[in-house]
């Protein structure tokens, strides 16, 4: 079988959407016999070299990370010293799939998103990336990757070029609907929610393009418990935020544990993805609670529309707009029947498009037209 090297500019441990698929990605490959090598960014706490999940991940030390970006030169050198037939790069961050390009010769790049940073240094760094750095990369790889049409058709960087798509994954047999009892009766005992009381769920970091300041806001105006999962770099002004606006219906959860999420996901009544910046391209956490069984409410953004089909699956709420998000919540937590539906419309749709066994053939069948164009 082909040796396949899968470039990441983080990994496991380190917690994000792109470390989550290229984990799963490389899991399933080896499964399926390939030789799979993960290069990635060596971190503090991890080892240089590591066999895990089946595959061998190699980390590479940065010179420095700026802008959340690992600068790895590295990466060149160990692609060049340690051939694969082929390397498949994922960006963003931008930097490592750039030293990929330069060293490998059979390139395969998956493009998750557009670099976002929201000031005016930010735009001038975004343009001189994408047209010194991104251009080149674009062009070397043989097959580009993105994750839905409608991100691929608006992206900059992709105009004009061939793109297939190939959407993200999760797997079906963690992620299901589960009896939440035991969690339900342990969150009403530490007060977090009230015997029958509506649950609305978010998970995902706290930071700034996920939407949870407009998430809060709209929170008022609804009668359910909102449980906010996860940690990052704005919790604290969350907090001053829920305390300021006497937000009793607001509980921040803090990180969770991977083998809880199925039951928060069978906790809730509706799930919410409320995120307005094209950082946000796909959304994973969607798919996770639509194999959970729960009707989902995502921005009305490239990417996350076609995860959210409206009046099937969900419903889609305008970016920025709390009024529209509360008006949405209000009324799948109001109609059962309807939230019932459409949650198992969900379940239905990732066990047709969006499983790992359907995605993992998806790419498998790219990587051997590139092999066989390269012949």
């Amino acid at each position: 079988m082909p040796s396949i090297t899968l470039v990441s500019p983080f990994f496991h441990p380190h917690i994000g959407g792109v470390e989550s698929h290229v984990r799963y990605l490389a899991k399933n490959l080896s499964e399926r016999g390939f030789k799979i090598t993960v290069l990635t960014t060596l971190l503090e706490d991890t080892a240089e070299d590591e066999d895990f999940e089946g595959y061998h991940i190699h980390r590479v030390k940065p010179l420095l990370t700026l802008f959340r970006t690992p600068i790895t030169p590295g990466i060149r050198k160990y692609i060049k010293q340690n051939p694969a037939d082929i390397v498949h790069a994922h960006s963003p961050p931008p930097l490592p799939a750039y030293y990929a390009a330069r060293a490998a010769d059979n390139l395969i790049l998956t493009y998750h998103c557009d670099e976002d940073l929201p000031t005016l240094i930010g735009d001038l760094i975004v343009w001189l990336y994408r047209n010194i750095f991104g251009r080149y990369t674009v062009k070397r790889a043989k097959r580009i990757i993105a994750s839905t049409s409608s991100y691929a058709r608006t992206s900059k960087l992709l105009w004009n070029r061939r793109v297939d798509i190939v959407p993200m994954a999760v797997d079906t047999k963690i992620f299901r609907p589960v009896d939440p009892s035991s969690l339900r009766a342990r969150l009403i005992e530490e007060g977090a929610i009230k015997e029958g009381e509506k649950v609305v769920l978010f998970v995902g970091r706290l930071v700034p393009h996920k939407g949870l300041e407009e998430l809060i806001t709209c929170a008022k105006d609804v009668d359910a418990k909102f449980l906010i999962c996860g940690g990052g770099p704005l919790k604290k002004n969350l907090e001053s935020e829920i305390k300021e606006r006497e937000l009793n219906n607001v509980r921040l959860m803090g990180s969770v544990e991977d083998e809880l999420l199925p039951s928060y996901y069978s906790l809730c009544d509706v799930f919410v993805l409320p995120s307005h910046s094209r950082l946000e391209a796909f959304g994973i956490v969607l798919l996770e609670a639509m194999a959970c069984g729960k009707p989902i409410i995502a921005s009305d953004i490239p990417g996350s529309r076609e995860i959210a089909v409206e009046g099937v699956n969900g419903l889609l709420a305008e970016p920025l707009n709390p009024g529209d998000l509360a008006s949405k919540i209000k009324e799948l937590i109001s109609d059962g029947e309807k939230a019932k539906r459409m949650g198992e419309n969900g379940r239905k749709l990732v066990e047709s498009k969006y499983s790992w066994e359907k995605v993992t053939g998806q790419v498998m069948s790219i990587y051997n037209e590139a092999l066989e164009h390269g012949k």
